[in-house]
């Protein structure tokens, strides 16, 4: 019994590697946001950030990464279920890439609070 669900668990967890495999290959933003996560973290291990700090960073670059997969996956189901342009497709993408944005926005102001009196 532990061996097949080991095996199920193994085996969701060999999908779920091909889905990030295919996000860091295929998504330029998701590889670009994924760098730069791992930079942040780099800088606020280096500058030993307080362990409140990193919790907040850790979830504002892992929220970012979400939200990068989340539009991606808009992105393949719209593409799927009306592949040729119209109106209303071109807006849901719009729409998933703002709120990429909005999260970007807020994890770069929530960065510069947390990092402003380490640098300055």
């Amino acid at each position: 019994m532990v061996i097949k669900a080991c095996g199920k668990f193994c085996k969701s967890l060999r999908h779920a590697l091909r889905g990030f495999k295919y996000m860091v290959i295929r998504e330029r933003n998701f590889r670009i946001e994924l760098l730069v996560g791992i930079a942040i973290f780099t800088v606020a291990f280096w500058i030993g950030l307080e362990k409140w700090e990193l919790v907040a960073i850790t979830f504002v670059v892992f929220g970012i990464l979400i939200l990068e997969a989340v539009n991606t996956l808009v992105e393949r189901l719209i593409n799927i279920f009306n592949p040729r342009v119209h109106p209303y497709a071109k807006m849901l993408k719009d729409v998933t890439a703002s709120i990429v944005l909005i999260g970007s926005i807020g994890a770069i102001l929530i960065g510069l609070l947390i990092f402003w009196s380490y640098v300055f």
